[in-house]
């Protein structure tokens, strides 16, 4: 599924491009478009694994996540749901 952020940018370089067709003296325009067209032709980091997150947890706290508290798998997934969970930021460019 595409993030609802990238479809969003994807219409509005659209509508910039179609701007910048029909009114002349809007050239200066073309390489934002161009650029938010790059950003949204790299792939979309996939969610991470229970594993990959096991991976990450034992980093941070060491090696006892087996006999740790069971919500930590559901918490860091409830961050990334509402956080996100890529790896790109969107506000770069």
């Amino acid at each position: 599924m595409t993030p609802p952020y990238r479809a969003l940018c994807a219409e509005l370089a659209d509508v910039v491009y179609e701007y910048c067709i029909l009114h002349e003296g809007r050239d200066h325009l073309q390489p934002l478009v161009a650029r938010a067209r790059a950003l949204l032709d790299q792939p979309v980091a996939e969610r991470p694994s229970d594993w990959d997150l096991k991976v990450i947890m034992d980093s941070v706290g060491g090696p006892q996540f087996d006999s740790g508290p069971r919500w930590m798998l559901p918490f860091a997934r409830a961050v990334l749901a509402r956080y996100g969970g890529s790896t790109s930021n969107p506000t770069e460019a």
